[in-house]
């Protein structure tokens, strides 16, 4: 299977979405044992780890942020263009 570098950059936009949206709800503090999902369909979501399914396609939240510029966290765009390329495949 062959995916558009779009359908990976949409996807990678995603996720960044969803770790941003996670921050900013909880006044950007990190909760242990909380992380990205990503289900067989491709849906993106904050769940506790206990309950993924597949231990594969969950990413620690902590592993997605960085140190911002205002001494706040942020969704660290490298990591999740880096989680991103696991479920597409470029040439």
């Amino acid at each position: 299977m062959c995916d558009s570098i779009q359908n990976l950059r949409a996807f990678s936009q995603k996720v960044y979405d969803v770790v941003e949206e996670y921050l900013c709800d909880n006044q950007y503090t990190l909760s242990d044992g909380e992380g990205v999902y990503i289900d067989g369909n491709n849906e993106v979501s904050i769940i506790p780890e206990s309950e993924a399914v597949d231990k594969a396609n969950y990413y620690p939240i902590q592993t997605l942020v960085r140190d911002g510029d205002s001494s706040t966290l942020e969704a660290d765009g490298d990591a999740i263009d880096e989680v991103a390329s696991h479920y597409f495949f470029v040439r």
